[in-house]
């Protein structure tokens, strides 16, 4: 499957999971902020759409990533992060066909962004190879043929919580202190305070200076 093909295909997974028209959902690119003096540029959005409710309007994009036995890789979601926070969008969608790597995961887990499995069950040959249009008219044709053109995988919607294990691995719970443990510290100690006792529990006046102190009414000698 080209790329083209596969991008196509996501607009159409997007359209009917959403329910919006697929008309809807589009292909640009978006000027990026820039500062007096620099050259501009641009992004290119693979998939971009807009949601308006009583509250606001929300934008969001997803990036297809057709691959064959490659996982979509950590570099991917923080530049997708990246371009998020560029276009100014409310939520970025990964989308591929194969899987993603742990640091791929990670990366979406902690940048909230959204990580699908979309694989084709259709034989795709019959597509055009290149022509947006093209495709996205023949898709639609066989998806009115079909119950279904594609498997669908969630790995993360973007705000859910992490799984047990992934929580454990990355923040092994830190272990209570209790009564009983206080009373097994030297006194003057408290936890948490490293080595160094606590002041106001110290036990009399601090240890003499390792110097002897001059007095006198000279210079550098001490008045009291």
């Amino acid at each position: 499957m080209t790329s083209t093909q596969y991008e196509e295909l996501c607009r159409l997974f997007l359209s009917e999971q959403l329910h919006i028209p697929i008309e809807q959902i589009w292909t640009l690119e978006m000027p990026s902020p820039w500062r007096p003096g620099l050259i501009p540029y641009r992004h290119q959005i693979d998939l971009f759409w807009k949601f308006e409710d009583a509250v606001g309007q929300y934008l969001s994009i997803a990036n297809a990533k057709w691959r064959g036995t490659e996982k979509v890789d950590q570099p991917e979601v923080l530049l997708l992060q990246q371009v998020k926070l560029k276009v100014g969008a409310h939520k970025a969608v990964m989308i591929t066909n194969y899987d993603f790597t742990a640091g791929a995961r990670a990366a979406a887990a902690d940048d909230h962004i959204a990580l699908h499995i979309v694989r084709p069950l259709f034989d795709f040959r019959f597509l055009h190879a290149q022509d947006a249009l093209v495709i996205r008219g023949q898709l639609q044709d066989a998806a009115g043929r079909t119950p279904c053109l594609y498997s669908h995988e969630v790995i993360r919607k973007g705000f859910d919580p992490p799984a047990t294990a992934e929580a454990a691995a990355v923040a092994p719970p830190r272990p209570t202190f209790t009564l009983k443990d206080a009373a097994a510290l030297p006194a003057g100690f408290l936890p948490g305070m490293g080595s160094r006792p606590a002041a106001h529990q110290s036990q009399g006046p601090p240890p003499p200076a390792p110097y002897p102190t001059r007095q006198g009414g000279g210079p550098d000698y001490r008045t009291k």
